[in-house]
């Protein structure tokens, strides 16, 4: 007996938990659980559980994994993560795609506003334009756009990647609630969009970790994700 204790610590370790494939009705409970908060079923494996949500505005997925330890106790952990369409990280890919480009006066703000010279890039047009004009489909002024598009392009994606960066920064908050652990992280959600180019777009979101041996939880946290990320944004507005 103490032979066969030994090989389970072996296997497992001190207070370690291992992966472990989910039971029949542990997969069925699961998706009713997630059916009734909306939620419907991407991913049925045996290891990993995937359920997501999309309604024009908001995004939601879902991954339930589970591990047991060398006891049998099984413990299920549930990573929720949510974004909607107001956060949208703005990137040059996406707007492009979607004709969401500003005009000509729009764009040359923003130029002057991150101090680009707006009469030495019409020269460096004119010069470019003397060199190709033989073989460019366009004249003087379209070749100067290209280039103030080019430069507007690098600014809006050197803008949305510090935006990413100063979200993702946010705190991680840490609750504790009817014996387990929620944790609450800023994540930045890539969506992926087929519109013309395929691209992704991006999103301020969240990610809400609950490790729990109650699928029970599971459904009481469905239920109040939104009190949840109001309380981590009054947190990180503090």
């Amino acid at each position: 007996m103490e032979e066969a204790k030994s090989k389970l610590e072996l296997y497992f370790g001190e207070d370690e938990w291992r992966p472990a494939p989910f039971t029949e009705d542990e997969k069925e409970r699961i998706r009713e659980i997630m059916k009734e908060n909306g939620l419907e079923a991407e991913c049925l494996g045996d290891d990993v559980l995937e359920f997501s949500y999309y309604d024009g505005y908001t995004f939601v997925r879902a991954r339930l994994e589970k591990e047991v330890n060398k006891y049998g106790v099984a413990e299920y952990i549930l990573s929720y993560e949510e974004a909607e369409k107001d956060d949208e990280i703005h990137t040059p890919e996406a707007l492009s795609q979607h004709d969401y480009y500003p005009g000509i006066d729009e764009a040359e703000e923003l130029l002057e506003e991150h101090g680009i010279d707006l009469k030495k890039l019409r020269e460096e047009a004119k010069k470019e334009y003397e060199k190709v004009k033989d073989e460019y489909v366009g004249d003087e002024e379209d070749l100067y756009e290209s280039m103030l598009y080019e430069k507007y392009a690098e600014i809006l994606d050197e803008e949305a990647k510090k935006e990413m960066e100063k979200w993702e920064r946010n705190p991680r908050l840490t609750l504790k609630w009817n014996f387990n652990v929620v944790e609450v992280e800023p994540v930045v959600t890539e969506a992926y969009c087929p519109i013309n180019i395929p691209h992704y777009h991006y999103y301020k979101g969240f990610n809400i970790t609950l490790r729990t041996q109650s699928l029970g939880d599971i459904d009481t946290l469905l239920k109040v994700t939104d009190l949840i990320t109001d309380m981590y944004m009054k947190y990180i507005s503090k």
